[in-house]
């Protein structure tokens, strides 16, 4: 999977999975799945929206002002003592921004994979959302990527995730383009995603 998967997923142990589950009211196992369904579309969205220079550096300066990296050192508190309603306050400004009209059909194809309801996926994604924006940022800090190296670099994450697909299946082909017309449908395609999680946890 794409290095910036994998920074987030290494964040979400056991633990997190089931301090998530707890936030958001859902079973323990339906919410790794959902997880694994939901990351690699929000790097996939990431990439779409660096795909100009005037996306790329929108998200540049966004990450560059709120998102420095330092979440993911502070995961564990801010899951517990009923600090993840900052979390879900962030969570849904970044989401606005990642998805826009089409989170709606993201949370869909999730519901799908994962059995949960709309407003339990919207919640699961409001947490998911800071976390992949910090991860975003410390890759951003580390490597020193300039406004215009960010959007080929969320290309090359993109890539790899569709390189690493199970089956060899084009898994952001399908997932962003099955209709061939540019449509975000992602109601079978977000099953890729959730496999490779799953493998993780075990």
């Amino acid at each position: 999977m794409s290095s910036l998967v994998d920074l987030v997923a290494e964040q979400l142990d056991d633990q997190r999975i089931r301090q998530m589950s707890q936030i958001i009211g859902a079973d323990e196992t339906q919410t790794r799945q959902a997880v694994g369904a939901a990351l690699p579309a929000m790097v996939a969205m990431l990439a779409r929206n660096a795909a100009d220079d005037q996306g790329s550096q929108q998200i540049h300066a966004a990450v560059s002002r709120d998102h420095d990296g330092s979440l993911l050192d502070q995961l564990g508190p801010l899951l517990t003592g009923g600090k993840s309603n900052d979390m879900v306050s962030l969570g849904t400004s970044i989401l606005k921004h990642m998805f826009g009209a089409k989170q709606s059909k993201v949370e869909n194809g999730i519901g799908k994979v994962s059995g949960l309801d709309a407003a339990t996926i919207t919640k699961l994604l409001t947490l998911l959302a800071p976390i992949v924006m910090a991860a975003l940022g410390k890759k951003q800090r580390e490597t020193g990527l300039a406004p215009t190296d960010l959007g080929g670099y969320l290309r090359r994450e993109e890539a790899s995730i569709t390189q690493q697909s199970p089956g060899g299946t084009s898994f952001l082909g399908r997932m962003l383009d099955q209709d061939g017309d540019g449509d975000f449908d992602v109601n079978d395609a977000l099953k890729f995603g959730m496999n490779w999680l799953l493998g993780k946890k075990k």
